[in-house]
């Protein structure tokens, strides 16, 4: 083996460890463009997201709605009242605004008065507070083997 040949083997190791690190460095910025997209698209991690879903769900159970209808843009007033429960049982569980509101594309505002005036309808309405109580108990129950908030129920 000549001096030279050796010097050209350490270049030719060289040469292939720095390719192997730039391919593991593209491997790895996919993968954070992937993560930034889905996060962008999902502010929830899946399994929360299906807890949300789940109580999108029951929701449409209770007030006898299609599914579909409360995520759509629809402004009647039975759609309208299930999004608020929608909202406030999230809310109460410790979901932000913009979170909620990410997934309905709703702004956090709209969210933020969803809430409000739920409150203030369990407040002023006995029957909204038996069926707040009664969604509450329904969701907390079908959560009851994960961890859920320990929210009084209003009464």
């Amino acid at each position: 083996m000549y001096p030279g040949m050796y010097i050209q083997y350490i270049f030719c190791g060289l040469r292939f460890a720095s390719e192997q690190s730039l391919l593991v460095r593209s491997e790895a910025l996919k993968e954070n463009q992937i993560m930034k997209k889905y996060r962008k698209q999902y502010p929830m991690s899946p399994r929360v997201r299906r807890k949300f879903e789940k109580t999108v769900e029951l929701a449409a159970d209770f007030f006898q709605v299609d599914k579909e209808t409360l995520w759509s843009k629809q402004k009647q007033q039975d759609i309208v009242f299930a999004r608020w429960f929608v909202f406030k049982f999230a809310r109460v569980n410790g979901w932000g605004l913009q979170n909620i509101g990410r997934v309905f594309k709703k702004d956090h505002g709209t969210v933020w008065h969803g809430i409000n005036q739920l409150d203030l309808m369990i407040s002023l309405y006995p029957d909204w507070r038996e069926d707040w109580n009664d969604f509450y108990k329904k969701c907390e129950s079908e959560f009851s083997n994960t961890e859920t908030s320990s929210q009084p129920v209003i009464g």
